[in-house]
C-alpha cells in the first residue's frame, strides 16, 4: 500500500496490526524507493517474529542489488528472492497450499 492510498485520518497503523495478526505469508514487494520506506521494514519485522513465510519479489532491483543493501536483514538475503515477472510461479504455489473452505 502507497502512502497515497492511505486517508487522512484513518487507523492505518491498527489495521496493518490486525492483517499481520492474521497473516499465514507476507508477501513483500521491493523497489528502489520501497526500500526506504519505514512501514515496509515494521512489517517484515512483525512478521520475521511470527515467524511466517516472507517472500521477497523485486521490481527495478536485481537479487544482487537487493542483498548488498546494508540495511537489508541477513534473514531476507538467504530466502527465495523472486522478480514481479515471476509472481505467477508463486501464486501457484500459493494455491497449492490454500485449501478451499470446507476442506481439511
Amino acid at each position: 500500500m502507497d502512502e497515497a492510498d492511505i486517508d487522512v485520518g484513518s487507523k492505518f497503523e491498527e489495521d496493518m496490526r490486525n492483517f499481520l495478526e492474521d497473516a499465514h505469508e507476507l508477501l513483500v514487494l521491493f523497489t528502489p524507493w520501497g526500500l526506504e520506506r519505514p512501514y515496509v521494514w515494521t512489517e517484515i519485522g512483525a512478521a520475521w517474529i511470527r515467524r511466517i513465510p516472507i517472500i521477497v519479489v523485486l521490481h527495478g532491483l536485481t537479487q544482487k542489488e537487493f542483498q548488498s543493501q546494508p540495511n537489508a536483514p541477513v534473514f531476507l538475503k538467504k530466502r527465495n528472492i523472486i522478480r514481479l515477472n515471476d509472481i505467477d510461479q508463486y501464486f501457484g504455489q500459493l494455491g497449492m497450499r490454500v485449501t478451499a473452505p470446507g476442506e481439511n
